[in-house]
């Protein structure tokens, strides 16, 4: 693995719980062309991906990464990312990735350069859901790709955005927060029970309870 100055500042999160590493800019700069060789990997190999969680959240929110983000989220579909697994490893290996496999229930590759982690996580579909863990996400949200700006550079993401990243990180997403887990903001008894209802309800109450 390549290994980089570690000249970013470490904070503590709000809830003091957790030491994160601030990153600078120059080391945003290496995350930006992992980011870049990846999806050129996927691309060429015909993978449709997304850009997902806290990269998903800065690109709509700041425009940029989250300083504090421990990895960049990439979520495929299970029915492409099974398919297409053991070449994808070979071709990022290629690239000078070194990859991390987790199988099982919920597969993943955890790929890292730059002395940054690139999470692909796969996501199956269970009726009218995406799942993996205990995490349900309506799958009509995967359905129609919309596009994210990040750094000058489009990339496909779940539709629509803000009721995916209501979904994922609750109603107050767009306040800045450092937080280990979520990336966001502290929830209220009302927003954390939205998000879980989001997360085991029908499409139908989604929508009923909102986006903000």
């Amino acid at each position: 693995m390549e290994k980089f100055n570690d000249t970013g500042n470490w904070v503590l999160s709000e809830d003091g719980g957790h030491r994160l590493k601030m990153r600078t800019p120059s080391e945003l700069v290496f995350r930006e062309t992992g980011l870049l060789e990846l999806v050129k990997v996927l691309e060429e190999l015909a993978i449709p991906y997304f850009i997902a969680d806290g990269t998903l959240l800065g690109a709509a929110r700041d425009g940029d990464f989250i300083p504090w983000d421990p990895d960049v989220g990439i979520w495929i579909k299970e029915e492409f990312f099974s398919h297409n697994k053991q070449g994808l490893m070979k071709c990022l290996e290629t690239q000078g990735f070194t990859i991390d496999e987790v199988s099982g229930r919920n597969p993943k590759l955890n790929a890292y350069k730059y002395s940054e982690k690139f999470e692909l996580e796969s996501w199956r579909l269970t009726g009218s859901y995406r799942a993996r863990g205990g995490y349900k996400m309506p799958a009509y949200l995967l359905d129609n790709p919309g596009q994210i700006r990040l750094r000058g550079r489009n990339y496909p993401c779940p539709s629509p955005i803000d009721e995916f990243l209501a979904h994922r990180f609750g109603d107050d997403w767009r306040i800045p927060k450092v937080l280990w887990e979520s990336h966001s903001s502290s929830k209220t008894r009302w927003a954390l029970l939205k998000r879980e209802l989001r997360r085991s309800s029908p499409p139908w109450l989604i929508r009923f309870l909102g986006r903000g």
